[in-house]
Parts: structure tokens; sequence; C-alpha cells
């Protein structure tokens, strides 16, 4: 009699934050084995909720055919076609036992070991009076090389505003900052001539900006 062959499926499924909670949307994850990134199992884009799921049968002849007890498999999460986390799994004999095993990251955030600090900050002004703004709305959008964080805050009866972060750690990162206020035009950096190259703010090196000119809100 023919001896049926063990195996189970095994998922993996959930879906990829930043530390601010933001989605990791469009970026790539690879089912592999064995370490060998450069031929994956399968390998797919999160969607715009950051959700991914794959499934891979493991069979008792694949632990034959790697002469081992043991099978490794992991996850890669590449953002921006840079390697960013790995998550690894040993599977044992004991896993063919069970018809299907599910790996849950729902809401599982990808942090950076290393952190930086960083700093934005500046003043708004009517462009015609050149008097401050008061409660004019900042948003700052740190958006390159992956969703990081989106945070806002109004300037103060100084027209002042500032962000100062605890980051992951990228080369370089580059943020948009949209402000608004009633009776006013948007403000956009990503808009900004000054800064038409990276479509935002670069922030590297000591990953602060002051905008030492103020910043000129022209009325509607």
């Amino acid at each position: 009699m023919k001896q049926t062959q063990l195996q189970t499926e095994i998922i993996f499924k959930g879906n990829f934050i930043s530390m601010y909670e933001l989605p990791i949307a469009q970026e790539t994850v690879k089912l592999v084995m064995y370490e060998d990134s450069q031929n994956p199992l399968k390998q797919i884009k999160t969607g715009d909720n950051g959700q991914f799921e794959f499934s891979q049968v493991v069979q008792q002849k694949d632990f034959i055919d790697y002469n081992s007890q043991t099978i490794s498999i992991g996850l890669y999460i590449n953002i921006s076609n840079q390697l960013i986390r790995t998550f690894y799994f040993q599977l044992t004999q004991d896993f063919l036992h069970s018809s299907q095993i599910t790996f849950d990251f729902t809401n599982k955030i990808l942090e950076q070991q290393s952190k930086i600090k960083s700093i934005i900050n500046g003043s708004v002004i009517d462009k015609n009076t050149l008097s401050s703004i008061k409660g004019a709305q900042v948003q700052a959008i740190y958006f390159f090389p992956m969703p990081i964080a989106k945070v806002e805050q109004l300037t103060n009866k100084v027209g002042y505003f500032e962000f100062n972060l605890e980051l992951d750690y990228f080369e370089v990162i580059i943020a948009d900052l949209i402000i608004n206020k009633e009776g006013y035009k948007t403000y956009k950096a990503s808009e900004d001539p000054q800064f038409a190259k990276d479509k935002g703010i670069a922030l590297f090196d000591k990953y602060s900006f002051t905008f030492f000119n103020s910043i000129k809100l022209e009325s509607q």
C-alpha cells in the first residue's frame, strides 16, 4: 500500500505598518527558503493597507530533499529595493501533523533598530502684510523611502512651528510640508521650487531643516 505523503499548508498573512502606524503599501515581500533571497518561493507587493498573504505547502519529502530535521522559511521585506526586515521560522516535521498553520502579522510594525532625531521648523507669515499667522495647520508627512510618519500641529502666536521626531534610520528621508489656513492658499513643500529636485524636504546627515525665511501664505 502506498504511504500517504504528510504535508501541511503554511500561511503567512497580515499587514505591515510604520512606527507611526502608517500602512507600508506597494512594497515587496518575498517568501524564501534557506535564506535564498535570489530565488524566492513567492513574491508579492503589499496592498494599499500594507496587507499581504502567502501560502506554501511543505511536504515530508522537503525534509528528505534538504537532508535536514528542520526547514528554514522566512519573509524578506524590501523598501525601495532596500532590505529592511527578515522574519525566520524553523519548521520541524512535527508541523506536518497539522493540515494548516498560520503565522499572523496583523498590524506588524516594521522598525529599524537604528533611530535618528529629526527637526523641521520655521514660521508662517502673510505674504502681503508680513504679519505672523497664528493657528495655521501645519502637516509634516515623511513619505520616502516609505511612509514613516504623518503629524500635524498649529502655529503659535508668532506663527512658529516645530516638528521634533524620532524616526527610523534611512540614509535619506524626504518629507512634505502642507500648510492650511482659512482665507489663504495651501502651501506645499513638494510644489515649492526650492524643493523641486526631491519633491519635498530631503533630510540627511543631521536630519534637520530650518526655514530661515518665513513661509509666506498668499490670500485667496
